[in-house]
C-alpha cells in the first residue's frame, strides 16, 4: 500500500497523512503545510491536495465542505502544473484547511446513526433521528463482498430514498450528492459517508464560505519535520512498539483546539459518539470498532421457512468473515437447523457434498436448499451431538468414524477442517458439518494429520497420538478407505504416521 511506503525523508506515507490531518483538525498550520509539501516532494502532489478534501469533511464541519468543489478542480489538474505551481498550490490549500475552525461533527453522527440503526434505536434528537433513518437506508444497500439479507435495496432503490428524504438540493448540495454517489460505488472508502453526512447535518445547521487566506513566502520554505507525538498511533513501551489504543485516539488523536462556532450545540452527538467508541473498544476490540457487519446482521432474520410460519428463531452463530449466519428454527412441523442466507456463486456446495456421504457410509446432514424471497438457506433436521471434546474417552470405533469423516473431508478438499466441525452423539455416531467452502490451503507438513486438518487446526498432542494409533492399528483399512477416493487422497496413503 502507499501509506506504508517511504517518502523522500523517510517518513511514511501513512504518518504524514495523519499530520495532515491531525495538524489541520489542531489548527497547527505548520506542520499540516509541511507534512502537504513533503507527499508532494515526493512525487504525489495530488494525493497531498486529494486528503485535504476529507479533511475539510470530516474534521472542519461546517465550513470546510465549501472547499471541497475547488479541492477537487485542483486536484485533477496539479499534476500538469510545475513545481513551483504544484509547491504553491499545495502550500496555499493547505494553509486554508488548516485554517478553518475545527468540528468533527460529522464523523461524530455518522457513528452514532450505525450504532442506532444496530441496536434498533431510534435517536436522541431531532438530527440523530433523521440521521439513523438514512442510515437504515445505507444499511440496507449491500456491498459487493457482503452477504445478502431479506431487506437489502438496489443502489438506485436507495439512492432514491435518500434522495426523498434529503428534499431539494442547491448547487453546493447536488455537487456533495454526486461526490457521494460516484464514491459509494467506485471506492466504497469512509469519505462516501462524509458527503453524505455532510448532507444530513447541513439540513439542521447552517454552513459559511471559507475565510480566504495569502501564501507568504515562509509558507514554502521547507524545514525538517518532526512528526509531532499526536500524530503516532505507536509508541515504544519497554523496547517494543504498541498500539496506543482508543484512550489515545479519543484524547489526543481527535483532539480540538480550534473549535468551530456552534460546536457546543453539537456536543451532544460527539459525547455519544466517544462513549459509543469506548464500548465498543471493549466489547469488539480496537480492530473492529466498524459495526456496519453488526447493523446488517440485525436485518437477517427469517420470518416463515418452507410455507411455515417461523414460531421461534434461535441464533447459534453469528456470522463473520464470509460465514453467514445459523440458526435453529421453530416452525408447526419441528425444529430444523437453518444456516443462510446462502451466495448463489457457492453452487451450494454444502449440500452438493452432503449427498456424497453416502456413497463412503458416513451420516448424512440431509441439508436442503430453501428460497426465502430472493435468498436461499441450508436446512436440515437437528442432530443430536456435540462437538468433539479431545478430553473425552471415546471408543475406538468412534474414534475409526472421525478419521473416516476427515479422510471425506480432505478428499473434498473442504476448508476450516478441525474438530469443532466435527460432531458425536451418545451412540458414537459422528457427523461433518459447516463443510461450505472447498478451498483448503495446501498442508505444510508431510505428516497424514497435517492432510486430514486444516492448516492450524490439528488438536491437542494427546488425542493426536489416538487418531494416529487407531490409523497404524487399522492400516489396511484406512489405505481401503483412501483408496474409495482414488487419486485425491494418494498423499494421505504416501504420508507419514
Amino acid at each position: 500500500m502507499w501509506t506504508n511506503k517511504k517518502s523522500i525523508h523517510s517518513n511514511l506515507f501513512g504518518n504524514l497523512r495523519h499530520a495532515q490531518q491531525c495538524a489541520a483538525r489542531r489548527g497547527d498550520v505548520q506542520t499540516c503545510i509541511q507534512a502537504s509539501l513533503e507527499i508532494s516532494d515526493s512525487g504525489y502532489p495530488h494525493l497531498a491536495v486529494g486528503y485535504l478534501k476529507t479533511i475539510c469533511l470530516e474534521d472542519k464541519f461546517p465550513t470546510g465542505q465549501m472547499l471541497v468543489k475547488h479541492i477537487d478542480q485542483t486536484e485533477s489538474k496539479i499534476k500538469k502544473m510545475n513545481f513551483k505551481e504544484q509547491e504553491e498550490t499545495v502550500a496555499l490549500l493547505s494553509k486554508q484547511v488548516a485554517s478553518l475552525t475545527s468540528d468533527r461533527h460529522v464523523s461524530w453522527l455518522a457513528k452514532v446513526a450505525l450504532h442506532n440503526v444496530t441496536h434498533n434505536l431510534e435517536g436522541e434528537c431531532l438530527e440523530t433521528k433523521f440521521a439513523t433513518q438514512i442510515e437504515k437506508i445505507i444499511v440496507c444497500m449491500a456491498r459487493k463482498t457482503e452477504r445478502p439479507t431479506p431487506k437489502d435495496l438496489t443502489e438506485a432503490e436507495g439512492f432514491e430514498m435518500i434522495q426523498q428524504k434529503l428534499g431539494k438540493m442547491n448547487s453546493h448540495a447536488k455537487y456533495l450528492w454526486k461526490s457521494f454517489t460516484y464514491a459509494w460505488k467506485n471506492t466504497g472508502t469512509i469519505a462516501s459517508r462524509l458527503f453524505l453526512y455532510t448532507l444530513v447535518a447541513n439540513q439542521f445547521h447552517n454552513c459559511s464560505k471559507a475565510v480566504e487566506v495569502k501564501l507568504e513566502d515562509s509558507d514554502v520554505k521547507r524545514v525538517k519535520l518532526e512528526l509531532p507525538n499526536y500524530v503516532l498511533d505507536e509508541e515504544e513501551v519497554d523496547g517494543k512498539k504498541r498500539k496506543r489504543g482508543m484512550e489515545h485516539y479519543l484524547s489526543e488523536t481527535v483532539k480540538i483546539e480550534n473549535p468551530s462556532a456552534g460546536r457546543k450545540k453539537r456536543v451532544r452527538v460527539e459525547n455519544k459518539a466517544r462513549k459509543i467508541f469506548k464500548n465498543e473498544e471493549w466489547k469488539f476490540g480496537a480492530s473492529d470498532i466498524n459495526d456496519r457487519l453488526r447493523a446488517r446482521d440485525t436485518m437477517n432474520t427469517l420470518e416463515t421457512l418452507r410455507g411455515e410460519k417461523v414460531q421461534k428463531l434461535q441464533p447459534m452463530r453469528a456470522p463473520y468473515g464470509n460465514k453467514p449466519q445459523s440458526w435453529i428454527v421453530t416452525v408447526e412441523s419441528g425444529k430444523y437447523f437453518v444456516k443462510g442466507p446462502i451466495n448463489e456463486s457457492e453452487n451450494f456446495f454444502q449440500a452438493l457434498i452432503d449427498v456424497e456421504k453416502v456413497r463412503y457410509g458416513l451420516q448424512t446432514m440431509n441439508v436442503q436448499v430453501a428460497q426465502e424471497g430472493d435468498l436461499f438457506y441450508y436446512v436440515c433436521p437437528l442432530f443430536d451431538g456435540k462437538m468433539v471434546d479431545t478430553s473425552h474417552d471415546y471408543s475406538e470405533d468412534t474414534l475409526w468414524e472421525i478419521v473416516k469423516t476427515l479422510v471425506f473431508r480432505h478428499a473434498y478438499n473442504v476448508s476450516d477442517t478441525h474438530l469443532r466441525n466435527i460432531l458425536v452423539n451418545d451412540k458414537g455416531k459422528v457427523l461433518s458439518v459447516d463443510e461450505m467452502y472447498n478451498n483448503r490451503a495446501p498442508a505444510k507438513a508431510n505428516d497424514v494429520l497435517s492432510f486430514l486438518f486444516s492448516n492450524g487446526k490439528t488438536p491437542n498432542r494427546d488425542f493426536c497420538s489416538m487418531l494416529k494409533k487407531v490409523i497404524r492399528k487399522r492400516r489396511k483399512q484406512f489405505n481401503e478407505e483412501c483408496e474409495k477416493y482414488g487419486e485425491k487422497t494418494e498423499q494421505l496413503k504416501e504420508a507419514s504416521i
